[in-house]
């Protein structure tokens, strides 16, 4: 057998050094970490088998439960995307055919309306106006004409600023036969969640924004009532999305745990850290730090900046991500191109219904601060006057086309 290589060695002596920049995480997310999710990252990793990682899961349980206030005993964490945790909810509460309604607030529910069709589902997809919420009364006439199994929902949503009402909807999604599904994948941690007391049957959250640990994981939790409709599919999901097989990895039902792949150790750590800070701080409080960081943040853009947020109703905002539309002399390319190369500092710009009309900007997780608020202003205040006396600055930067 020869040995001879197709594909030559690209590293070349004295090879390159390559090293993550520190970024100020002021977008939707990723968020910055602290110094302690990110220390144990640099652990060695551990075996899927060993006693001290499911040492770690059960904590990762217990403090999940307490995260999004449920008892529900398929409580867990899968390794992919909030995208992919999602679509883990898409075809594990789902057979081919059903009817689901997908209510947009933005493109996150335009996104899982796309998993649905590719699932063979009816799929009625509702999508609300530019910084607009769907009412109960609305959502339950979709319901009662069309009857779906399941009504996914997107709580906080990042691309269009709006954080959707859900206390109540789950007795009317009951009343109606069909399951309450919702994306909190940016809004966990950061604004109020019930998981129980307001009866959603699925839920999930991201890793990487309110709760502040890296992107990669996952928080899902099943309801009773959604498990049942979990072991009663006739088409079984992908392996590595069987939300089944995954409830028999974290021994929600039984202590003999089962095997689906090798979860990254230090990834569950980090997950573990990042919701010990949570508890260590009380979940009213974190909730009360957002709201008033973020609240103040956007009373500063309006009253130093001149700028206007995107949703124009109060009660519709979503206090997390804001939706900030600049001055119509202010050039949103420059400004985040700015704020990069001078603050090493990351907004985002928009996607979606927000895309060139705003930026949005996110105080999440330990960015969550009043003093962060002043600062982002303060660079903000810097930015425009540079975009204003420059307004043909180059902007290199490549940006995805926003949908």
């Amino acid at each position: 057998m020869s040995t001879k290589l197709d594909v030559q060695n690209p590293y070349q002596k004295p090879g390159r050094l390559f090293d993550l920049p520190y970024v100020l995480q002021l977008g939707a997310g990723p968020t910055n970490c602290t110094i302690e999710t990110l220390n144990i990252l640099g652990s060695q990793p551990l075996t899927p088998i060993s006693n001290k990682i499911f040492e770690i899961m059960n904590d990762i349980q217990s403090m999940l439960r307490y995260l999004y206030q449920t008892k529900n005993p398929c409580t867990l964490v899968a390794q992919t995307s909030g995208t992919g945790g999602n679509e883990t909810m898409v075809i594990n509460l789902t057979d081919p055919g059903e009817t689901v309604v997908v209510a947009c607030t933005g493109s996150w529910g335009i996104r899982v309306a796309d998993m649905a069709r590719r699932y063979k589902l009816n799929v009625i997809e509702l999508v609300a106006g530019p910084g607009e919420v769907f009412s109960f009364e609305e959502l339950e006439e979709v319901l009662i004409k069309n009857k779906p199994v399941v009504l996914f929902m997107t709580h906080g949503e990042s691309s269009g600023g709006t954080l959707q009402p859900l206390d109540g909807l789950g007795d009317i999604c009951h009343k109606h036969n069909c399951l309450l599904a919702v994306d909190a994948v940016v809004s966990v941690g950061v604004a109020p969640i019930f998981v129980d007391r307001w009866g959603i049957d699925a839920i999930n959250g991201g890793s990487q924004k309110g709760l502040g640990a890296p992107p990669g994981m996952c928080l899902l939790s099943f309801s009773p009532r959604a498990y049942e409709k979990i072991v009663s599919k006739k088409h079984p999901p992908p392996q590595i999305l069987d939300v089944q097989l995954l409830a028999s990895v974290w021994a929600c039902f039984n202590k003999q745990r089962g095997y689906v792949y090798t979860y990254s150790s230090n990834m569950l750590a980090a997950v573990r850290q990042a919701l010990v800070h949570i508890c260590e701080e009380g979940l009213q409080n974190v909730w009360k730090r957002h709201k008033e960081s973020n609240e103040l943040l956007v009373e500063l853009s309006i009253k130093e900046l001149n700028c206007t947020h995107f949703v124009k109703k109060i009660e519709n905002r979503f206090a997390g991500v804001n939706c900030l539309v600049l001055p119509e002399d202010v050039k949103w390319r420059i400004v985040y191109q700015y704020c990069l190369e001078k603050y090493r500092a990351e907004i985002s710009f928009g996607i979606g219904p927000t895309a060139n009309k705003s930026i949005r900007v996110g105080l999440l997780a330990l960015n969550a601060t009043p003093e962060t608020a002043r600062y982002v202003i303060n660079m903000l205040k810097d930015a425009f006057d540079y975009a204003r006396n420059n307004v043909n600055a180059p902007t290199d930067i490549e940006f995805f086309d926003g949908r």
